[in-house]
C-alpha cells in the first residue's frame, strides 16, 4: 500500500511522483510572470467556486449531496478539502497583496469564504492555515504601519495607563473570543440532522 496507496488517504509513492510531475510540467509550461498571475487567479477561481458548493452544503440547500456535519465541497472527503484549501487560501492572500488594487474587494471576500469552510471542514489543517494567516497579517501590519505604529505606542504611553488597560482588556477580550468560538465549532452541531434525497 505504501507504494501504489489507497483511496482514502493518497500518500503513497505513485501520488507524489504525480505531484511532482504536475509541477514540472507547470514550471515548464508557464514561464513569464503574467501566466503565473493568470494561472493563480484561476486557482482562486476554481476555490471559490469548491468554496461556494461547500457553503451551499453547510446552508442545507436541497438536492445538494450532504455527508454528516462536516462539509466536503466537491472532493468529497473534508480532509482533501482541507487540503485544498489551505494552498488556495495562501494563494488568495498573496494575490491580494500583490495583484491590482481593483480586485482586492474580490480577493477579501474570497480569502473569508474559504476560511469559514476550511473551519466548517473540522479537520486539523485550520490551525496552521490560522496560524500562518496570522504571521501574514502580523507582518504586513508591522512593514505597513512603521510610523503608525510609532506614533500610536507613543499615544499609549503619554495617554496613561487608562489607555494601556484598555488595549490589553481589547487583547484579551479577542483572545477568550478565539476561545469560544473554538469551543462552539467543536461541538457537534445536533440541531442540524443529513438529510438524504434519493
Amino acid at each position: 500500500k505504501s507504494f501504489l496507496g489507497t483511496w482514502e488517504r493518497f500518500g503513497s509513492v505513485v501520488h507524489w511522483l504525480n505531484v511532482y510531475v504536475y509541477f514540472l510540467a507547470l514550471i515548464t509550461v508557464i514561464k513569464t510572470q503574467r501566466e503565473w498571475l493568470l494561472y493563480m487567479r484561476g486557482v482562486v477561481l476554481v476555490a471559490t467556486g469548491v468554496s461556494c458548493f461547500a457553503l451551499l452544503q453547510f446552508l442545507r440547500v436541497p438536492f445538494v449531496y450532504v455527508s454528516g456535519d462536516r462539509l466536503i465541497g466537491t472532493l468529497g472527503n473534508p480532509a482533501f478539502l482541507g487540503s485544498f484549501l489551505l494552498l488556495t487560501t495562501g494563494i488568495t492572500l498573496y494575490l491580494y497583496v500583490t495583484d491590482s488594487r481593483w480586485l482586492r474587494p474580490y480577493y477579501f471576500l474570497a480569502s473569508m469564504l474559504q476560511l469559514f469552510v476550511l473551519v466548517n471542514t473540522k479537520v486539523r489543517t485550520l490551525w496552521l492555515v490560522l496560524g500562518i494567516i496570522g504571521v501574514f497579517v502580523v507582518i504586513q501590519t508591522w512593514k505597513r504601519t512603521r510610523v503608525l505604529r510609532a506614533r500610536y505606542l507613543q499615544q499609549i504611553f503619554k495617554s496613561g495607563k487608562s489607555t494601556l488597560l484598555f488595549f490589553l482588556f481589547s487583547a484579551l477580550l479577542a483572545l477568550a473570543l478565539l476561545f469560544f468560538c473554538t469551543i462552539y465549532l467543536s461541538r457537534s452541531r445536533c440541531c442540524f440532522k443529513p438529510v438524504l434525497y434519493w
